[in-house]
């Protein structure tokens, strides 16, 4: 089923998720900002300790470091960034592979870093503006030990997506889901998960990676 400028509709399960997500998404946010506030009442003067005659200057800089401090919650849960959302629809007018250095966390938090390519498209949206797009993103770790876990996301060849995305194919975005999702033509055997991304048998109802219902 479609709805306006032909829009699959999503099924009632990923509807359900969707809320669910954006539920938890807040809770979260709620329990950590409560509980950042009670570390500041209970041990405010231990973690941003001043000195014991405290100038003005110093106290702006300690409300300061509050005010930074409370700020933590929302960029941890991605209250409110990740909710103001919208969904939308374009056509691709050009694909493109950039390289870069990406960063992961590996176990008690050690920064490392891979050799990560990006597909780039640049899709004209439906209301005129034309905007670049991650739409994959892969990669391989520097220096791979058998110690190092969590893997990196997406690990892989960008070659293996170049036709993921093809210059005139119409994407769909949908609120609350991170991918993009094209329409497969009668010519391809594959069809994205929103959910994780996968790519997955156009005649599958549910991903084999995430067990989500397809569209």
């Amino acid at each position: 089923m479609t709805i306006g400028n032909n829009r699959p509709q999503l099924p009632k399960s990923l509807l359900k998720k969707r809320k669910m997500n954006i539920i938890i998404r807040v809770t979260s946010c709620c329990i950590l900002f409560a509980l950042f506030l009670f570390a500041i009442i209970m041990w405010g003067e231990r973690i941003f300790p001043m000195p014991q005659y405290t100038p003005k200057s110093f106290v702006a800089v300690q409300i300061g470091c509050y005010v930074i401090f409370m700020t933590l919650p929302f960029l941890i849960t991605g209250v409110p960034v990740k909710l103001i959302d919208s969904s939308w629809s374009g056509v691709v007018s050009n694909v493109d592979v950039e390289d870069s250095i990406g960063t992961f966390y590996r176990a008690f938090g050690r920064p490392g870093t891979y050799d990560r390519q990006d597909l780039i498209l640049t899709i004209k949206k439906d209301n005129g503006k034309v905007i670049t797009r991650s739409a994959v993103s892969v990669g391989e770790r520097y220096k791979l030990k058998v110690s190092d876990r969590p893997p990196i996301p997406t690990p892989g060849k960008i070659t293996d997506h170049l036709n993921d995305y093809k210059i005139g194919d119409r994407v769909y975005k949908y609120y609350g889901f991170k991918y993009l999702y094209v329409v497969p033509s009668d010519e391809d055997d594959k069809k994205r998960c929103i959910v994780c991304g996968l790519n997955n048998d156009k005649h599958r109802d549910k991903c084999l990676n995430c067990y989500c219902d397809l569209i």
